[in-house]
């Protein structure tokens, strides 16, 4: 199986989510936001279940229909098979290739590294093992290998939301874009 989340590789938010869903068969949740507002927040499994034209709530933008909501997602949640660094801190960010050293020495089967939009770098590693450990220690792994290489440990979560690669961020209106990886 080829593990990655290459984003520039699908023309649509519903073929990168598809890809997500059936070739790495996680589940997980999107969300469309705006400042600090949080809209909608929909498994996307739940999604996949509904015909496309079927109209979904979302607050600020009322009812919209399923495969508009998924083109206008600007967030998701991470994978169970992913590690997200969260590089926020100045000083951290200016080492920011130090911690990319680490990540190529660990051996990851794939990960890439994103400048968010807002004000930092997301770091997305694929470590396909981890699916096969229980969820508390998943969790567990996940905080160590963030917190070792310098990253906000609130992304070990499984609920915690990310902006999505490419989209726009939900407070500055940049695009999250890659830098660099080992995508394959």
């Amino acid at each position: 199986m080829k593990y990655h989340l290459d984003r520039s590789k699908f023309k649509s938010n519903q073929l990168f989510f598809n890809h997500i869903y059936n070739n790495l068969g996680c589940d997980f949740e999107i969300a469309y936001a705006e400042k600090d507002k949080w809209t909608c927040w929909y498994k996307y499994s739940t999604l996949m279940q509904l015909h496309k034209d079927t109209k979904i709530s979302c607050l600020s933008i009322g009812w919209v229909k399923v495969d508009e909501f998924i083109e206008l997602v600007n967030n998701r949640t991470v994978l169970d098979i992913e590690i997200v660094l969260d590089l926020d801190d100045l000083q951290v960010i200016k080492n920011y290739k130090n911690i990319l050293s680490r990540v190529e020495d660990w051996n990851f089967k794939w990960y890439e590294c994103y400048l968010t939009g807002g004000k930092g770098i997301h770091i997305h590693m694929i470590m396909p093992g981890l699916r096969e450990i229980d969820e508390e220690d998943r969790k567990w792994i996940k905080s160590k290998v963030i917190s070792s290489l310098l990253g906000e440990t609130l992304k070990a979560n499984k609920k915690v939301m990310i902006a999505l690669e490419y989209s726009k961020h939900r407070k500055t209106g940049e695009k999250k874009v890659k830098m660099n990886g080992n995508g394959n």
